[in-house]
């Protein structure tokens, strides 16, 4: 059984593991394969650490039998170009790849609206790397809009992205 809770400081490890085995998976058309296998999970998990500590977003984690399974990170938007409040941003989802197509992605995202509801969130707006057609199909059927807005993000090397956006529904 699942279950999705509250990010914790010891929790940075296995995030840190999850997210490199996602990237490492679902970007390897996309990113080139120096960058990938660059990554460094002590330097992540570092991050990971201290955006928990310091409450620089909000982290959830999804666990199985006491394994950490995905995560979903989500807080305020970061970019200018909304100055509107009630805008959320969804900074990262990923699910490790040995348990993709089981609907996790799907129920941490639907809990972290559920929560930014809860925060008085009205909308929740994402950046998604533009070739990731796996990942924008799935925020499509998650009720996620495209915006046909574009930034280039540099992570060693320069990859164009896409905005979408979602309204959060009162239920």
């Amino acid at each position: 059984m699942m279950r999705i809770r509250k990010a914790i400081p010891d929790d940075s490890l296995s995030i840190a593991n999850t997210h490199m085995a996602a990237w490492q998976s679902a970007y390897r058309a996309i990113i080139p394969a120096e960058r990938l296998s660059a990554m460094n999970v002590a330097h992540a998990s570092d991050r990971f650490r201290d955006n928990i500590l310091r409450s620089i977003e909000d982290i959830y984690v999804a666990e199985m039998s006491n394994e950490i399974v995905g995560f979903i990170s989500v807080g305020s938007y970061r970019d200018e170009t909304y100055d509107d409040i009630s805008v959320a941003e969804l900074y990262a989802l990923y699910v490790h790849p040995n348990h993709w197509r089981k609907q996790i992605g799907k129920m941490l995202t639907r809990e972290a609206e559920k929560l930014l509801k809860l925060k008085d969130f009205t909308h929740i707006v994402l950046w998604v790397f533009k070739e990731n057609m796996q990942a924008r199909k799935f925020y499509e059927s998650e009720g996620f809009l495209s915006e046909e807005c574009f930034k280039t993000m540099n992570i060693g090397t320069s990859i164009e992205c896409i905005r979408y956006k979602k309204e959060l529904m009162i239920t």
